[in-house]
């Protein structure tokens, strides 16, 4: 079932947490990281919505939490080029509705969350 972004909060932080001490110890690049994390939002997504209704909350949520973590990892790369990658970012968490990703949402169209996620990618390819 779905639950408030607010309640989410926390495990995002957490999940945040485990990525950058992961990163840390495996010598993690953030670039592959990001790229691996819009691979797999486009899974959950694609398992979370099925004929324009969310079919499975925890996908659809665990899709919109690996945006968020990949938009905060973003934010820490020091290029002048990540600009267009944070905005490609910013606009892939706008996919899901403000209050956050409750199962009771309309959702985009998995083509266009893909689409996006393209976007992102493409802009990651512009970085060194």
């Amino acid at each position: 079932e779905g639950r408030p972004a607010a309640e989410l909060e926390p495990q995002l932080k957490k999940a945040e947490a485990n990525m950058a001490l992961m990163q840390e110890k495996a010598g993690g690049d953030t670039k592959i990281i990001i790229e691996y994390l819009m691979g797999t939002v486009v899974d959950e997504y694609g398992v979370g919505v099925q004929d324009g209704k969310v079919t499975d909350p925890g996908e659809f949520q665990d899709a919109f939490g690996f945006s968020v973590v990949a938009m905060k990892m973003a934010k820490r790369l020091d290029d002048p080029k990540a600009a267009d990658l944070n905005r490609e970012l910013k606009a892939l968490v706008a996919m899901w509705p403000a209050g956050g990703p409750l199962a009771d949402s309309t959702p985009k169209p998995v083509a266009e969350v893909a689409a996006q996620t393209s976007k992102v990618l493409l802009a990651l390819s512009a970085l060194p």
